[in-house]
């Protein structure tokens, strides 16, 4: 009976280390130390993306302009709309595991539900994105400033990402039959510059993006310093910031252009 049990147990530990191997979660809820200090700051304003939110009664709102960011995103290609829902959709349910890997989730949902709503997300950005672009371009977003920069912080919330790799293949089935001239990290790239807390100029030319990563991780390696630092010039000791603070120290944003991540103590 034991040796029996064992070897349940053995055969659920190493399907769970190949599980994990394979896809490893990078969308998760905010632990509950960071929330409870500032419950609002993890909540999206005006707009859902992914699961984790979904339900959020004050968000249901701005599902149907979704509806309509779609519906101008694919209306100028010129294939048949239903042929390119049919893509889109079929690249959802090809990548469903990995999808379902790469989130923490609170609700149930099935696959269709899973499907339809990460086609619709992800092209809701793609048109707000393309939005974006011939906007600035013209000079033409007055009035809608507000608006814009509310989606923007939305969009880098560790809830409410949406994985990078999967607005990739998006962006090909919809945004390349438009224009073929912007390729996908130049469209994306507004979202990063927008968010970027620092007055020192981003580092935007090595990114690169993977299954796991979204725009918060982009944003983050934006920010990681070069990787030829000595280790001698690293502290050894590294208090978390939620302990600091709880011990009186204040904190706020670093004046040095050159390294944005630098910390000063006085």
């Amino acid at each position: 009976m034991i040796q029996d049990s064992v070897k349940r147990l053995l055969h659920r530990l190493n399907s769970e280390d190949n599980h994990t191997r394979q896809f490893r979660p990078s969308i998760y809820m905010a632990p509950n130390v960071l929330r409870d200090l500032s419950p609002s700051s993890f909540d999206p304003l005006l707009v859902s993306i992914g699961p984790l939110h979904r339900e959020n009664e004050n968000l249901k709102a701005f599902e149907r302009q979704k509806a309509s960011y779609l519906v101008n995103l694919i209306s100028p290609i010129k294939s048949p709309r239903e042929e390119i829902l049919k893509s889109c959709m079929q690249r959802a349910y090809g990548l469903m595991n990995t999808i379902k890997a790469c989130f923490i989730w609170t609700n149930t949902f099935n696959d269709a539900e899973i499907a339809e709503m990460m086609v619709v997300d992800a092209c809701f950005v793609l048109g707000f994105l393309i939005e974006m672009h011939v906007s600035y371009s013209g000079k033409s977003y007055t009035g809608k400033s507000l608006k814009l920069r509310t989606i923007m912080h939305d969009l880098v919330l560790l809830e409410n990402q949406i994985l990078l790799f999967f607005l990739h293949e998006m962006f090909q089935c919809t945004v390349l039959k438009l224009k073929s001239d912007i390729s996908f990290i130049q469209l994306i790239k507004p979202v990063i510059v927008c968010n970027n807390l620092f007055k020192a100029k981003l580092k935007f030319d090595k990114v690169s993006f993977g299954t796991n990563d979204h725009f918060l991780s982009l944003l983050h390696q934006c920010y990681m310093p070069p990787n030829n630092i000595k280790k001698d010039d690293m502290t050894k000791i590294i208090h978390s910031a939620i302990d600091l603070d709880r011990a009186g120290v204040n904190f706020k944003p670093s004046e040095d252009p050159t390294w944005v991540m630098g910390m000063e103590v006085k």
